[in-house]
């Protein structure tokens, strides 16, 4: 067994030796007497992670054993570590959280260290230590019940997220998911935000001696349409019109990309894609799989409106933008109104940088309180644990 002490804890230090040599009965008077003299209920622990992964997943599944060890002490004054375990192999377009430090919109009470298994191993975590979360990816229709008993019987102890459910395939009961659905009532909903791989070209981005986020109506584009045509027969009447416009001479310089599937290498590259976003005024963000999708997030942080026809869309995508029908955004009542729309709001540069500004601070504190809700939760789930360990 590993031990990580603070660097101050000295007495604590020198027992930890002795248990080291006198075994399994001396490590727990060891741990016992720590807790006791330490002060004050931890604010963030230090953690020592042990993965075994040498056995047989199937055997491991029917028989689930401790395959990690964790021994903390608090360092106080610091965020709450929470651990979050992912149980799938991360891809290129995954959701940037818990991908970056910090995570975005944190309050900062919290800090994430990610564990990345690839597949589910059975797991035991000392919630005394911090909260846990497990990450279940859905892929096509590959989400069944048991999939989700199996995540909770690999991670017993630690809430349960669901990502990429688009079509809202998943069971209801996840802790946590992204995409917002009426189906899904006692999951806490967590925005898209961006694609890590977006994430990433934008952090290179911003590292040009000339970068600089032009306000909206400085910019090259008056739009930007970049999408797949296959996802959403909405999107196909939105190419069609936008094929016949252009040949009419809308009088917009506009920034158009289009490909009949979504591909993971997409004619464009990430950091092209990203230069695109930060030129455009408005950026178009059509229905695809679900209303939501992580280019509303992107264009907002690389100062674009993102432009949406109302989704006509019901049963388990009612709702689904439920948070952004109080945004700035544009929402069309069809996409026969967009060069109208667009030549209007072109008209007024002082108005449509105050648009934006507006955009701006409605997605700040949209993400903030999520973000902030969802830290809320960890934090109560550890606080009420550690009370029960205590009494």
């Amino acid at each position: 067994i590993t031990f990580t002490m603070p660097p101050s804890a000295h007495s604590t230090r020198r027992l930890a030796s002795v248990a080291a040599l006198g075994g399994i009965a001396i490590a727990s008077l060891l741990i016992a007497v720590a807790l006791a003299v330490w002060p004050d209920r931890p604010a963030n622990l230090r953690t020592v992670t042990v993965v075994n992964d040498d056995q047989d997943q199937r055997q491991l599944m029917l028989d689930p054993k401790t395959v990690e060890e964790k021994l903390s002490f608090p360092v106080p004054g610091e965020p709450l570590t929470v651990t979050v375990y992912v149980s799938m192999n991360l891809v290129p377009h995954a959701s940037s959280f818990f991908q970056t430090e910090p995570m975005p919109y944190s309050t900062g009470r919290v800090k994430f260290n990610v564990v990345e298994h690839g597949k589910m191993i059975p797991t035991r975590h000392n919630n005394a230590n911090g909260p846990c979360i497990a990450i279940g990816h859905h892929a096509g229709k590959r989400w069944k019940q048991n999939d989700y008993l199996l995540l909770k019987k690999n991670y017993p102890d630690c809430k349960s997220m669901n990502t990429n459910d688009e079509k809202f395939e998943a069971p209801p009961e996840f802790d946590f998911r992204q995409y917002l659905s009426i189906l899904k009532p006692t999951s806490y909903y967590m925005p898209l935000g961006f694609r890590y791989d977006a994430w990433l070209a934008y952090q290179k981005i911003q590292q040009r001696p000339d970068f600089v986020v032009k306000p909206p109506s400085q910019r090259k584009y008056a739009f930007n349409a970049m999408i797949s045509l296959s996802t959403n027969w909405e999107r196909q009447d939105l190419a069609k019109m936008l094929e016949a416009e252009e040949k009419k001479g809308s009088g917009l310089e506009t920034f158009v990309a289009m490909q009949n599937h979504w591909t993971s290498v997409p004619k464009l590259n990430t950091e092209a894609y990203m230069d695109v976003l930060l030129e455009s005024t408005f950026t178009l963000t059509p229905t695809g799989h679900n209303p939501e999708c992580f280019r509303q997030y992107e264009a907002i942080e690389a100062g674009s409106i993102p432009v949406m026809a109302n989704p006509r869309v019901w049963g388990k995508c009612r709702d689904a933008m439920k948070y952004w029908n109080e945004s700035p955004a544009i929402f069309l009542d069809s996409w026969e109104d967009l060069y109208p729309t667009i030549k209007k709001l072109m008209e007024d540069p002082v108005a449509l940088d105050a648009k934006y500004v507006e955009m701006r601070e409605w997605y700040d504190n949209f993400m903030s309180s999520r973000i902030a809700g969802f830290e809320d939760i960890l934090i109560d789930s550890y606080v009420k644990k550690r009370q029960v360990l205590e009494e």
